[in-house]
């Protein structure tokens, strides 16, 4: 069975304002392999491991950062 992922959206540009005209056209390209149980590529699961991974990252950044701020709150002044 032939796999495609898409790999990204055309649109077309009004041409006296350069704004986007709806809709989209979504582009695909032919996947050199085969989806997994998850229903997504090896290179797609990766990928989105890795975007999780730099979320949490900012994630636990900012919760420090609010943890370290409310116990400067608590400092009598």
């Amino acid at each position: 069975m032939e796999t495609y992922v898409q790999i990204g959206v055309a649109v077309l540009r009004d041409t006296t304002t350069g704004e986007p005209l709806k809709p989209t056209i979504p582009l695909y390209a032919k996947s050199k392999t085969e989806p997994q149980a998850s229903g997504y590529t090896r290179g797609e699961e990766k990928l989105l491991t890795d975007v999780a991974g730099v979320f949490v990252d900012i994630f636990r950044r900012y919760s420090d950062e609010i943890k370290k701020i409310k116990s400067m709150e608590d400092i009598p002044k």
